[in-house]
């Protein structure tokens, strides 16, 4: 997918079969390979959002990891943010006893 740096793709380098010199493409054509080149660059963009959230949060989460092992004041962090918002909860019917 050539898709080039801001995103919008460049038609021309994606379609897979060039037409030979004098012959043009169709209405139909056309409007079928521009269907594909939209849902192909969708595709594309979609995949690329999805790795770089993903990205994201497994840098969180590494930076993270070792917190605890070095940082014993960690688990009460923990726990005031984890206290307060457990006890709310139990306040609702139906989840007294959690």
């Amino acid at each position: 997918m050539y898709v080039g740096p801001d995103g919008s793709g460049d038609r021309d380098k994606c379609t897979s079969t060039p037409h030979p010199a004098g012959v043009e493409e169709g209405t139909l054509d056309g409007l079928g390979n521009d269907i594909k080149f939209a849902m192909a660059k969708a595709s594309y963009n979609f995949r690329n959002s999805v790795k770089q959230w993903m990205s994201e949060i497994l840098h969180v989460l590494l930076k993270l990891l070792p917190l605890p092992q070095y940082d014993p004041a960690f688990y009460l962090i923990v726990l005031a943010i984890l206290g307060p918002l457990i006890f709310g909860i139990s306040v609702f019917d139906g989840l007294q006893h959690t």
